[in-house]
């Protein structure tokens, strides 16, 4: 598959461009960041419909283009159901 990015061609079945590391089905869609600007880092928690929308600062990937959750959901995602109290991340 050619990336939409940098045109570089890939191996069937990649899911990240090998040279520029864009996620290949977002670069499809033409949701490219071109800057560290373009980046939605808003934690995207959704309890029943309410959306967390702190900023966030802990994901997953390696190549900076989230999700982003902030500490508290994160921790929740990593299945830390509940911090102590005297425990802050």
């Amino acid at each position: 598959m050619k990336c939409q990015a940098c045109h570089h061609t890939n191996p069937p079945g990649a899911t990240e461009c090998e040279k520029c590391n864009v996620i290949l089905a977002h670069a499809k869609r033409g949701r490219v960041p071109n800057s560290a600007d373009d980046i939605d880092r808003y934690c995207p928690w959704n309890d029943h419909g309410h959306v967390c929308g702190l900023y966030g600062t802990n994901s997953d990937t390696t190549n900076g283009q989230g999700p982003w959750y902030c500490s508290r959901h994160y921790w929740q995602l990593k299945g830390q159901s509940k911090l102590a109290d005297d425990e802050t991340f």
